[in-house]
């Protein structure tokens, strides 16, 4: 009876130590399946974490160009206005030198066309009133014509 009471003594032994064994497998096991979740989410943690710096780093960089587009569009128009400006300014100018142009050209051909008339005056009027004379102002005017300025008619004729 005891040779059977200690075999199953030693089974119980036997049994404890190996669910003991068990438990500290099991125990292990979970320490080390927490330890690597916890090392999966810091990593996810700083992935993330990463991930939003570069995104704020993009988003910055997105809005310099953007800026920088808008200040190079602005020089452009600024220019572009400004060219525009010399242009009409040069045209004003253009206009009115050609107008200036114009107006001494009339001026030249009303004087010359004065001229003209004056001669022409001048000779009807010597015709006129200065038949035969040697001089102009010593002449014998027929009549009192306007044509002879200046010169005193005769009353002959």
């Amino acid at each position: 009876r005891r040779a059977g009471e200690e075999q199953e003594k030693s089974r119980r032994r036997a049994g404890e130590e190996q669910e003991k064994s068990r438990r500290r497998a099991g125990e292990e096991q979970g320490k080390s399946r927490r330890r690597a979740g916890e090392e999966q989410e810091k990593s996810r943690g700083r992935a993330g974490e990463e991930q939003e710096k570069s995104r704020g780093r993009a988003g910055e960089e997105q809005e310099k160009s953007r800026r920088r587009a808008g200040e190079e569009q602005g020089k452009s128009r600024r220019r572009a206005g400004e060219e525009q400006e010399k242009s009409r300014r040069r045209a004003g100018e253009e206009q009115e030198k050609s107008r200036r142009r114009a107006g001494e050209e009339q001026g030249k051909s009303r004087r010359r066309a004065g001229e003209e008339q004056g001669k022409s005056r001048r000779r009807a009027g010597e015709e006129t009133c200065c038949r035969g004379a040697s001089r102009p102002l010593v002449c014998v005017c027929v009549g009192s014509s306007p044509e002879c300025p200046g010169r005193s008619p005769s009353k002959k004729g």
